[in-house]
């Protein structure tokens, strides 16, 4: 289910924005709260919490779901470390754990520590944001709760035309590419579109090939808003690159995967783009999951100076080959999961399927599972 701005903001909020929004929310609930002025991730703790007689600690951090256990576990042996005895452990993050999870890991702090223990996660941040601390996302996170959601998908798709513009005519482009078709596939976070934040090119991560869900080691040749790596073996114009802006999103952009028919004035396209448009998904969440970067994340692919173009196929497919237009775009699709370890090429179904139905194969992909729960190739 895409996640309002509001959630956006929440996880993609710098650490010490977090933490000051965790210690004025802690305080409007009744809490006298006594900022340390150190962070979580050095080994201090955010505040120290009072309410009444009793004393408490508040650590807060910006992780991920899947590392919200390693995260809680470690900051309580931090705070059950400290010369000061506490009666209540409060964790507020920005991760967005199951229920069932939470109370789980609320009640194995509280039996190992003895503490009452308070998770305060995206959920019921939103939640308590939404509904009587208003002003707070407002002068923390710059959102209005009470407005209605947009889900910034026409900005984000005003920043995929803007790219396949520059790419048709071979402009502004981080890394010179031949003339010809090219397919192109763009992932984009939302946070791209709604936020100002960006990442010094030096610091970005490794990136992969085009087509290569595997980063390569120190791969990224630093440019001037981003880094870009491409196949250094080609001594002239590269056949594809890969680019990571620092404001987060990528681009992929390939020629390999098309031939032209001496015959006629039409072309082939490769059926293997398939696979290439899912390996370098499939990379970029490598990256993301490096840089911190939460849903929503979108992706859509394109085929640019394809006109009369049709895909290659082989007998047992068996469909009646239908033409491309000039420039081919899929929809945009928000991605189900960032785990690199549980994506799939179904989980772009709707952007394969949608190059095969305009290449004429009502069943759309040949690669992913039909009804039966077999492929054809």
């Amino acid at each position: 289910m895409p996640l309002t701005d509001l959630e956006t903001a929440l996880a993609n909020a710098y650490p010490q924005d977090l933490e000051k929004l965790a210690v004025d929310l802690l305080a409007e609930r009744g809490y006298d709260v006594e900022p340390t002025g150190t962070k979580g991730t050095d080994g201090g703790i955010d505040a120290l919490l009072h309410d009444g007689d009793r004393g408490g600690v508040l650590h807060v951090s910006r992780t991920r779901s899947d590392r919200l256990r390693g995260k809680l576990t470690a900051d309580a042996e931090k705070a059950a470390d400290h010369a000061q005895e506490y009666d209540f452990f409060v964790f507020v993050t920005t991760a967005d754990p199951s229920g069932s999870l939470r109370r789980r890991l609320v009640a194995e702090v509280q039996e190992e520590y003895g503490w009452t223990v308070t998770i305060w996660a995206r959920e019921q941040l939103r939640n308590a944001l939404m509904t009587d601390h208003q002003r707070l996302a407002q002068e923390h996170l710059n959102i209005d709760p009470e407005l209605p959601r947009d889900d910034h998908r026409n900005e984000i798709r005003a920043l995929r035309d803007e790219r396949l513009d520059c790419v048709q005519n071979r402009t502004d482009l981080p890394n010179e590419i031949p003339n010809g078709p090219a397919v192109t596939v763009h992932v984009i976070p939302m946070s791209a579109v709604t936020t100002n934040e960006t990442t010094p090119p030096g610091n970005l991560p490794s990136i992969p090939l085009f087509g290569h869900p595997k980063r390569v080691p120190g791969g990224g040749k630093i440019v001037s808003d981003g880094v870009v790596e491409y196949n250094h073996r080609f001594r002239t114009a590269h056949p594809d690159y890969l680019y990571l802006n620092e404001a987060g999103w990528i681009e992929g952009v390939s020629t390999k995967y098309f031939r032209t028919n001496e015959s006629e004035p039409s072309g082939v396209i490769d059926p293997e783009i398939d696979r290439a448009i899912t390996a370098t998904v499939h990379g970029s969440l490598y990256c993301f999951d490096e840089l911190g970067i939460d849903t929503p994340v979108f992706v859509t692919a394109g085929l640019l100076d394809v006109e009369d173009y049709t895909m290659g196929s082989r007998p047992s497919l068996g469909f009646r080959s239908g033409s491309f237009p000039d420039r081919f775009t899929t929809d945009i699709i928000e991605l189900d999961t960032l785990d690199p370890s549980e994506f799939e090429m179904v989980h772009l179904r709707p952007i394969l399927d949608r190059i095969w139905y305009q290449a004429g194969r009502p069943n759309g992909s040949p690669y992913l599972p039909n009804l039966d729960g077999k492929t054809d190739v």
